[in-house]
């Protein structure tokens, strides 16, 4: 985390280095940002609309209305829209048509001879919704036939993963290398850098910091990442481009002080077989309820499996009842969330914190000293932490969604509220974290279109929540 956090600071640091100035005198200076497509030879791929709308809120926090692209130099390939050719006088859409969705890149391919490899660029100009105009660059790359090393090296890697699902990296890439030399098998040299070969963007994308929208972007052709530093090599989250995809190869060179390696990180790509979890109040059917120690869950079977996260994590290990309609106080969600997902911070010595109202069960302290380190309990302002206060759901969620960024869970780049009827009830501050997490399928929900963001949270609807994000 202190790696990812170290990047994310220095990633903003060089960003905002990059980006021109904007005088009084220039005030329609605009920032130049980059778009990818990736393809193989004679391979058509779809551009990534997502990517322009997420460039569009960048720049100008708003979202995306049009595209419009420059003339693409010629001996590159062709650029269509529903077999019409790209022209610089039209505009592709995000939400009507033309779409931009539906432009497509095709990459020379005639002959050995003519066939087009390497990198095109040609400029876009984006429009969002409140008519403000950026420009940008859009990246055409079509690489090499991918190299593999002679022989499988001692760190590639096979994982199997959620279809359709991104996938952090952090955890499976390595921090040393390991090799063979004879029949001795080294280990511990530093990595001092990396580079990827870009998969199509028919299969997918590589992104950095991909669960920070606001700095999110690509990972360019050639783009050489480092452990310790921005571009940052643990920061990388893969994205399939749709549920069809079942293995994409990542195949890496690593370097070492010493040697270069050829790495291959296979991902395998299973459907979830998991039935996605109902609502609160939607229990389904023939559920059968598993052997608990809670003894007060008749009729909360739908909780059962989350009430039973919580307690396995020590929280009310004691007794016997979870009280799983009673509503939720600050105190419960923040001692559940420590407990669950905060574990090991427990275990260290945080200073306590400066609230006046903290309760006397040291226990409970010390959760609210390691969540409150972490910046993810912040008070009312006034230094009071209000331990028996009931936590609305809204409230409940932004301190949720704190803490799954804090834990680098991977969260959507968008999200929409328009399905539930009381979406407006949503307070400004807590827009964000209820339309990611709702986008993430951790809040369902009451299971007849409202959100009910203002109700006080009950202790079951608090446990599934905490379940869905780390159970």
């Amino acid at each position: 985390m202190k790696r990812r956090v170290f990047s994310l600071l220095l990633t903003l640091g060089l960003l905002c280095s990059l980006l021109p100035a904007v005088s009084a005198e220039d005030e329609e200076a605009v920032s130049s940002f980059t778009a990818l497509c990736v393809a193989k030879p004679g391979q058509s791929v779809f551009l990534d609309e997502k990517e322009f709308q997420l460039l569009c809120r960048q720049a100008t926090g708003h979202d995306l209305e049009s595209v419009a692209f420059s003339s693409l130099s010629a001996g590159v390939g062709k650029l269509t829209c529903r077999g019409e050719g790209v022209t610089a006088a039209d505009a592709y859409y995000m939400y009507r048509s033309p779409a931009i969705s539906d432009v497509c890149f095709t990459p020379y391919a005639y002959s050995s001879a003519s066939r087009f490899v390497g990198q095109a660029e040609m400029a876009f100009t984006m429009t969002s919704d409140k008519e403000e105009t950026v420009s940008g660059t859009l990246i055409l790359y079509v690489p090499e036939t991918p190299t593999q090393a002679e022989e499988p090296s001692l760190m590639d890697k096979a994982l199997t993963v959620k279809a359709g699902k991104p996938v952090d990296l952090f955890d499976h890439l390595p921090s040393t290398v390991r090799y063979k030399k004879g029949t001795t098998i080294y280990i511990g040299e530093a990595i001092t850098s990396a580079t990827f070969q870009l998969p199509s963007s028919s299969q997918g994308s590589l992104w950095l910091d991909y669960d920070h929208p606001e700095i999110a972007r690509k990972l360019l052709p050639d783009e050489v990442l480092f452990p310790d530093k921005a571009p940052n090599y643990y920061n990388l989250t893969f994205v399939p481009t749709s549920r069809e995809e079942t293995e994409v190869r990542l195949v890496h060179t690593i370097s070492s002080e010493k040697k270069d390696f050829n790495v291959c990180l296979t991902l395998n790509f299973k459907e979830d077989k998991e039935p996605v979890r109902p609502g609160p109040d939607i229990p389904p059917a023939g559920i059968v309820s598993p052997v608990i120690h809670f003894q007060d869950m008749a009729g909360w079977e739908w909780a059962v499996p989350a009430a039973e996260f919580l307690g396995k994590s020590g929280y009310f290990s004691n007794e016997t009842a979870f009280d799983p309609g009673g509503e939720a106080k600050r105190m419960d969600l923040i001692h559940a969330l420590a407990l669950t997902t905060y574990s090991n911070f427990r275990r260290n010595m945080f200073p306590t914190p400066a609230f006046s109202d903290l309760p006397d069960d040291p226990e409970l302290v010390q959760s609210v000293a390691a969540l409150a380190d972490r910046g993810l309990v912040l008070g009312n302002g006034e230094g009071l932490f209000l331990p028996d206060e009931h936590i609305t759901r809204q409230d409940a969620l932004v301190i949720l969604y704190r803490a799954m960024a804090d834990r680098s869970k991977l969260l959507p780049l968008y999200g929409d509220l328009s399905a539930f009827s009381d979406a407006g009830d949503v307070a400004p501050y807590a827009q964000e974290a209820v339309t990611l997490l709702a986008a993430r399928g951790i809040v369902l929900g009451d299971g007849t279109g409202n959100l009910d963001p203002l109700s006080p949270i009950t202790r079951a609807e608090m446990a599934c929540l905490l379940y869905r994000a780390f159970g």
